[in-house]
């Protein structure tokens, strides 16, 4: 009996030890706010250097698995902007671009980066590519600590025009497209009438007040 109990919680112990640690934004992040998107990384390793050049300096060398990174101090949430290895999601923010290199973030926390060798032009997205291929799949959901001003759903794209409705604990947010700092929404809430209009995704020095909800898979897709 006692063997059998110590199999199972040893069981529980490795299983719980090999889940990953997934990284999704939950409060308004303005680290970086002038980033142009994010940057799609299918590796699970990477180096950064000090120019879009592999002959310049290497600044840094990161490698990593579904739990930790093999940099002391650093931990996946400071590396990616959303981490969801059962999406195959390893998205890091992206400050500056050529046709072959992006300039990315490697700790949110200091804002420090280094230039990586696309592997693929297009596993680099824009901001607004990202929200609309991303945001029209899954929908959206706000962000903590977005300003009150983000509730407010108005008739267009303008922070003076006629308001239609409000914001009230929605149960889903549907993005309908992006344009500019705003989002054309699809709202049904407590309340239970559906709203559609535009709200702020985005702040003017572009800091991100919603985000795709993007969910860790649970069974099978």
């Amino acid at each position: 009996m006692k063997k059998t109990v110590l199999l199972i919680l040893s069981m529980l112990v490795l299983g719980s030890a090999a889940m990953a640690k997934d990284v999704i934004p939950t409060k308004v992040f303005d680290a970086d706010i002038n980033s142009y998107g994010v940057y799609q990384i299918s590796e699970r390793s990477m180096t950064l250097y000090s120019r879009p050049d592999t002959g310049s300096k290497v600044v840094k060398k990161i490698a990593w698995n579904d739990e930790s990174t093999d940099v002391e101090g650093l931990d996946l949430a400071d590396i990616f902007v959303l981490y969801l290895p059962d999406r195959n999601l390893s998205l890091l923010t992206v400050v500056d671009e050529t046709d072959d290199w992006v300039k990315v973030v490697y700790d949110e926390k200091t804002s420090a980066a280094g230039w990586l060798k696309k592997d693929d032009p297009y596993k680099f997205m824009p901001w607004g590519v990202f929200y609309n291929i991303y945001g029209k799949k899954y929908g959206l959901y706000q962000l903590k600590q977005a300003p009150a001003s983000c509730n407010s759903i108005r008739v267009s794209p303008d922070n003076l025009a006629q308001e239609v409705g409000t914001l009230n604990m929605p149960k889903k947010i549907i993005l309908n497209v992006i344009k500019g700092n705003w989002a054309l929404v699809s709202v049904a809430d407590l309340d239970k009438y559906p709203k559609t209009g535009f709200v702020r995704w985005r702040g003017d020095n572009g800091e991100k007040y919603y985000f795709p909800l993007i969910k860790k898979v649970v069974g099978v897709n």
